[in-house]
């Protein structure tokens, strides 16, 4: 088949674009809509103090971590100080990060 124009390519792209973005909008940890979670590297302070075991303190905590770096994958929020394993595990079907960011990141 002949490529007309690039329309083969720009199709293969637009396919491309929207695989990106479907990975945007589902968690891969179940079938929950992204959409439905609190995305850390985004979520205010009030956002993130509705999370079990996240109270304002541990919210700024969070938003202090982050403006030095983003968090690549939910566990890193552990190295925000106060937020162990037992916190995590209460939160962490609850979080997630920008999936876009962890595409582009490898």
């Amino acid at each position: 088949m002949k490529n007309q124009g690039g329309l083969l390519e720009t199709a293969g792209k637009v396919i491309l674009i929207l695989s990106m973005v479907s990975l945007g909008f589902f968690c891969f940890g179940g079938n929950v809509l992204a959409e439905e979670l609190i995305n850390i590297n985004t979520a205010s302070l009030e956002e993130l103090d509705t999370l079990p075991g996240i109270g304002a303190s541990k919210a700024q905590a969070i938003i202090d971590y982050r403006a030095g770096q983003l968090f690549v994958v939910i566990e890193d929020i552990q190295n925000v100080s106060g937020i162990g394993e037992v916190t995590f595990n209460k939160i962490k079907d609850l979080i997630t990060v920008d999936l876009l960011l962890k595409i582009f990141k490898q």
